[in-house]
C-alpha cells in the first residue's frame, strides 16, 4: 500500500485503484479526481472518498456511478449535492420518490 501510494504521490503511478482502505486517511495534493466505481452503502462513506478530491482549497471532482441497488440513499444524496452546490444527474433525480422530495 504504502510503495503504490508514493509512487502516485511523486507522479511514478498517474491512477491509484484503491478500496474502502483508501477512503481515510490519504492526504494526496493535487488530486484533481476520485472515481467511485462500487458506490458505498452510506453517504458518510460516500462524503470521506469523495473528500480525497479538491482538499487544501484546491479544486476536485468526483465521479459516482450510482445504480438502482441503492436508489434507497437517492433522495438523502440529492439533498446533500443540492447543499453543496453540486451539479445532480436527472436520472438521479428520477429515483428519489417524489414523497421524499
Amino acid at each position: 500500500r504504502e510503495k503504490a501510494l508514493n509512487d502516485f504521490k511523486v507522479g511514478v503511478a498517474s491512477i491509484l485503484v484503491g478500496t474502502d482502505v483508501a477512503a481515510r486517511g490519504l492526504h494526496i495534493k493535487r488530486l484533481r479526481y476520485v472515481v467511485n466505481y462500487d458506490f458505498p452503502s452510506n453517504l458518510e462513506q460516500y462524503c470521506h472518498r469523495i473528500g480525497r478530491a479538491g482538499r487544501g482549497g484546491e479544486r476536485g471532482t468526483a465521479f459516482s456511478f450510482f445504480t438502482r441497488n441503492f436508489e434507497n440513499l437517492a433522495g438523502d444524496l440529492v439533498r446533500l449535492l443540492e447543499r453543496s452546490g453540486a451539479r445532480v444527474d436527472p436520472n438521479l433525480r428520477e429515483l428519489v420518490p417524489a414523497t421524499s422530495v
